[in-house]
C-alpha cells in the first residue's frame, strides 16, 4: 500500500503533543469586559488630562456658592435654569425694592405683591380700580369729528389709543388719527350701478361693483388687541377682516344668516366671536381665516357681545329678555333674566361681573355709552 493516506511520525508526534498541552484559566484579574483598550500616545494623554482638568475646575466662595464654569453651564437642566432665573429676577426685584426705601429694611410683603402684579400682567389679567379717578370731561375737551354722511352706529378703538374706527349707515368705515383729530383713510362701502338690461328684457338691472366691503350699514366694530386687525359687521350677514396698520381688506366670513350686529375679540388672541339676528353667535380662527363653532340658545335675534380673556363671551338678546354668557369649552351656557322688554347692550367690567341696558328704563343707555366712552377715552378726560 502506498505511504500517501498513512500519516508520518512527525505529524502524530505533533498531535499528540497538542493533545497533551493543557490550558490554564486565565485569572480572574486578566479577564477584561467590553472593547480592548487601545494606548493613546503621550500627546494624547496629556490634552485629556488637561481637559479633565478644566472641566472639573470649580471656585467656592467663602459662603458657600459653588461657581461653575462654561461646561457644567451647558449641562443645566431645564428645571435648574428655571429655577436660576427666578433667582435672579428676585433678587433684581429686592435690589429695585430696596432703592425705592430709604432705610436699609425690606417689605417682602411689597416684593410679593411686585411679583403677583407682574405675573397677571403677563398673563393679561391684572387689573386695577381706576373709576375714582376718571372725570367727566369739560367743554374744552370735547371734540367732534365731522366725515359720515349718514348717522355713526359703531365705534372701535386700537388698543394705544391713537387711531378710532366709526362706521355708519351707510356702510363706509373711517380712520381717525386722535392726536390731531385727522381722518386718515375710509373703507369705502360697494355701490350699486344701474347696467342695461337684455334686449326683449323688463327695464334696466343693477349690479354691485367689485369693491371690498359693507353693501349696507355698518353694526359692529372690533380691534385685536395687538393692533393687527379690524373686524366688521353689518347688514347682509357677512364679516371683513382688514389690516388695521395698512387698512388692506384681508378676507370676508360668510356664514349669517342675517345681520351682524356685533363684533368681539377674546383678550390677546385673534379668535372672534361674531353675534347676529339670526340668533347665533359664531366663533372664527383669524390666525388660520376659519370657521371654528356655532352657538346656539337665543330665541331671538342677539344685539350686542363682549369678551374679555377667557373664552366664555357674554351676550344679550332682544326680545327673550335674556343674558348668557357661553362657556364654549364645556360647551354650556348660564342664562340670566330680570329685564322686562328688550336687551340692547351689554359689556363686561370684568370676569365676574357685567352691565346691561335695556328699554325698559331700569338702567339709562346713555350711562351705558358714557362708561364704554370712559373706558376708551379716560386719559383724554382725566
Amino acid at each position: 500500500m502506498s505511504s500517501f493516506f498513512l500519516p508520518s511520525k512527525r505529524s502524530t508526534k505533533d498531535r499528540k503533543r497538542k493533545k497533551s498541552v493543557v490550558r490554564k484559566p486565565r485569572p480572574e484579574k486578566e479577564v477584561v469586559k467590553g472593547p480592548k483598550k487601545i494606548k493613546k500616545t503621550a500627546r494624547d494623554e496629556e490634552i485629556d488630562s488637561e481637559s479633565d482638568h478644566e472641566s472639573t475646575k470649580v471656585e467656592r466662595k467663602p459662603n458657600g456658592i459653588k461657581i461653575v464654569d462654561d461646561d457644567e453651564e451647558e449641562e443645566e437642566t431645564v428645571a435648574e435654569k428655571r429655577l436660576r432665573l427666578a433667582k435672579q429676577y428676585i433678587a433684581q426685584v429686592e435690589e429695585e425694592e430696596l432703592s425705592k426705601r430709604e432705610d436699609a429694611e425690606l417689605d417682602y410683603d411689597a416684593i410679593a405683591h411686585r411679583l403677583k402684579e407682574d405675573v397677571l400682567r403677563e398673563a393679561g389679567k391684572l387689573q386695577r380700580k381706576v373709576a375714582d379717578t376718571l372725570c367727566a370731561p369739560g367743554i374744552g375737551d370735547v371734540r367732534t369729528l365731522r366725515g359720515h354722511q349718514l348717522p355713526v352706529t359703531c365705534l372701535a378703538v386700537t388698543p394705544d389709543d391713537r387711531f378710532a374706527f366709526s362706521g355708519d349707515k351707510d356702510g363706509c368705515i373711517i380712520k381717525w388719527d386722535l392726536e390731531s383729530g385727522v381722518k386718515v383713510h375710509v373703507f369705502k362701502c360697494q355701490k350699486r350701478r344701474k347696467r342695461e338690461g337684455k334686449r326683449g328684457g323688463r327695464g334696466r338691472g343693477r349690479e354691485r361693483d367689485d369693491t371690498p366691503g359693507h353693501a349696507g350699514c355698518v353694526l359692529g366694530l372690533a380691534v385685536s388687541s395687538d393692533g393687527k386687525f379690524l373686524a366688521s359687521g353689518g347688514k347682509g350677514g357677512a364679516v371683513h377682516v382688514w389690516d388695521a396698520e395698512t387698512n388692506a381688506h384681508i378676507h370676508k366670513f360668510t356664514g349669517h344668516r342675517d345681520t351682524v350686529s356685533g363684533l368681539a375679540f377674546q383678550g390677546s388672541s385673534h379668535e372672534l366671536f361674531s353675534c347676529s339676528l339670526d340668533r347665533t353667535v359664531k366663533i372664527w380662527n383669524l390666525d388660520e381665516m376659519l370657521y371654528v363653532e356655532t352657538l346656539f340658545g337665543h330665541q331671538d335675534g342677539v344685539a350686542a357681545i363682549d369678551c374679555l380673556q377667557r373664552e366664555k363671551p357674554v351676550t344679550a338678546g332682544t326680545d327673550d329678555r335674556t343674558v348668557r354668557i357661553w362657556k364654549v369649552v364645556q360647551e354650556s351656557q348660564l342664562v340670566f333674566t330680570g329685564h322686562k322688554a328688550s336687551i340692547d347692550c351689554v359689556r363686561l367690567i370684568n370676569e365676574e361681573h357685567f352691565i346691561t341696558g335695556s328699554q325698559d328704563g331700569y338702567v339709562q343707555n346713555n350711562y351705558i355709552f358714557c362708561c364704554v366712552c370712559f373706558k376708551y377715552f379716560r386719559k383724554y378726560f382725566s
